[in-house]
């Protein structure tokens, strides 16, 4: 009933049926044709760990694929190998990691870091992303991080009682106050 009752909202306001707004060009959104040729792989993303320390009640990724080993620095190499076939890295190029909670591979980011600065100039790095639920930040983390120059993107959904409810430890404890420490 409440599907069909906000089917009718939107069919007052605006009829399913409706045509593009005056003066609307699908050539406006339309991109223009790929060039043919050999394509270059500027960006990948890669699970580190394999796996993540909390419970978060809507995490479509526990529910939805198979639990994985973690990477190895055997799968970073040829990762690194197929995004700079000559070795060399380019404007441009970025990985991501994350995943799961990458900062569980604490040991192995080290590594991919130590591989990034000894095979690239500090002006020509890939940009490194990683994407952390930020409780395994601590003081000596936090530091290595901002020495390591990756953009560190922190997940935290909101106010304390609604990140308390969604993000959780497998105990069903929320991680606000962890998370904004790290954040802070």
């Amino acid at each position: 009933m409440g599907g069909q009752l906000w089917r009718q909202d939107v069919k007052k306001t605006r009829p399913f049926n409706a045509s593009p707004p005056l003066g609307f060009s699908s050539g406006d959104v339309t991109p223009p044709p790929l060039k043919a040729g050999p394509w270059q792989v500027n960006a990948l993303a890669l699970d580190v760990s394999g796996r993540c320390n909390l419970a978060c009640r809507y995490c479509a990724e526990a529910a939805t694929q198979p639990r994985r080993h973690p990477m190895t620095i055997e799968t970073f190499e040829a990762a690194w190998s197929f995004l700079f076939p000559d070795g060399k890295p380019r404007p441009g190029a970025s990985v991501r990691l994350g995943s799961g909670e990458p900062l569980l591979a604490l040991p192995l980011l080290r590594q991919v870091s130590k591989i990034i600065e000894t095979r690239s100039e500090p002006n020509d790095r890939p940009a490194v992303f990683l994407t952390t639920n930020g409780t395994l930040i601590t003081n000596e983390v936090s530091h290595w991080l901002v020495t390591t120059g990756w953009h560190v993107k922190i997940s935290l959904d909101g106010s304390e009682s609604i990140h308390d409810f969604w993000r959780v430890r497998p105990d069903g404890h929320g991680t606000f106050a962890q998370v904004a420490k790290a954040v802070a």
